[in-house]
């Protein structure tokens, strides 16, 4: 029998272990960011910023754009930005009233402004106008002289020249009862209270503070004066029965008449002496005082014929109108209150007049005065002065 052969077969080897292949990243998540989506945030900041700067620029282009005038705009109790636009732009103070309104709802504060009125220039920032409607501090001074022998009219019209307030305000404000009975002033008006002195007043100021101010000033110089007239109003007036107010009144007639620092307690002294002097007749004394009558026109012309037409010159029927409450040809004593604002030297020659005999004087030119102290002296001096002049 044959032999097979035997076929050696290769012996089977383990199948070799696979290799591990490397592990391929998770597949991302397609981004949902598209370059467009990628710029809108810097996109919508450059439409925001765009936006403001074009908002900006028309707020900032709202102001006026008038020649620099004042104008007077009151505002009332709650005045809407809204509201106060119309109100500026009707008065020429604004160029848009939406504009400054968007411009004061953003910079401003429309519950700040200060109610009454306001004196405001019609080329004005938004900015400055905002300031004064609220009456920031820090708004621009002007400084104010009033010289002495300025009455409340006087007053009023410079006020208005240098922008702190409005001339009529500044009137209303010298005659208002509270604001008087605040002050302790006791007269229909603060004529006379008024220190005339150099201030530093704030652009478009409350008329009503300006009228604090200088009355606070009269204060202080009266203080200062009580250093010389310890019992002021002095022992001249005690034996005249004059109160403080009377002295003032007196003093407010020789600042108008006395032209001369030195003739001041002389001028004093003659209307002095004719309350004094049993002889001048009849009590109370005719004072007769131009100035007095004068300012009867400036307070109630409108309702004195002798008055119209009325530019400072005093005229005879003036001096005679039996209407004239302020005359003092045919009206005895005082007048009502005080003609001007005088000065400390003034008050203080009223509360101290010179001890002279005189009861007349008359102006001789130059500033000065001729002082008599008997009617036929006086009727002499005048006589001279007539045959100089001719």
């Amino acid at each position: 029998m044959a032999k097979r052969k035997s076929s050696k077969r290769a012996s089977a080897r383990p199948p070799a272990p696979a290799r591990p292949r490397p592990e391929r990243p998770a597949p991302r998540a397609p981004s949902r960011s598209t370059p467009a989506r990628r710029w809108l945030p810097w996109s919508a900041a450059v439409l925001a910023l765009a936006a403001l700067s074009v908002l900006a620029g028309l707020t900032l282009r709202s102001g006026g754009d008038g020649p620099g005038g004042r104008v007077r705009v009151d505002v009332a109790d709650l005045e809407s930005a809204a509201s106060l636009g119309d109100k500026l732009a009707r008065a020429g103070v604004v160029r848009s009233a939406w504009r400054f309104s968007l411009y004061m709802s953003l910079l401003g504060d429309p519950g700040a402004v200060t109610r009454g009125p306001h004196w405001v220039r019609d080329d004005l920032s938004p900015g400055e106008l905002v300031a004064r409607l609220e009456r920031r501090p820090g708004v621009p001074r002007e400084k104010v002289t009033f010289p002495e022998g300025f009455h409340r009219f006087d007053m009023a019209k410079r006020l208005g020249e240098r922008g702190v307030c409005e001339p009529g305000a500044f009137l209303a404000a010298t005659v208002e009862p509270a604001l008087l009975a605040e002050l302790g002033i006791p007269a229909p008006s603060a004529e006379g209270y008024l220190f005339p002195a150099t201030y530093a007043l704030a652009q478009d100021a409350d008329p009503r503070d300006v009228v604090r101010r200088l009355k606070a000033e009269l204060e202080l110089r009266l203080d200062k004066l009580r250093a010389s007239v310890p019992d002021f109003p002095g022992a001249t007036a005690r034996e005249l029965g004059f109160s403080r107010h009377d002295v003032l009144t007196l003093a407010s007639m020789v600042e108008k008449e006395a032209q001369s620092p030195d003739e001041r307690p002389l001028v004093a002294s003659v209307f002095v002496n004719r309350f004094r002097d049993p002889t001048f007749l009849p009590k109370p004394p005719r004072l007769q005082s131009d100035p007095t009558s004068a300012y009867g026109c400036l307070v109630d012309g409108a309702r004195l014929a002798s008055c119209a037409g009325f530019t400072g010159k005093v005229t005879a029927e003036i001096v005679h109108d039996p209407s004239n409450r302020w005359g003092t040809y045919r009206n005895g004593g005082l007048p009502p209150g005080p003609i001007c604002n005088p000065g400390e030297r003034a008050i203080a020659a009223a509360a101290q007049p010179a001890d002279t005999k005189y009861l007349y004087f008359v102006a001789k030119g130059g500033g000065k005065h001729a002082f008599s102290a008997t009617l036929a002296e006086h009727n002499a001096a005048v006589e001279r002065l007539r045959e100089l002049r001719r």
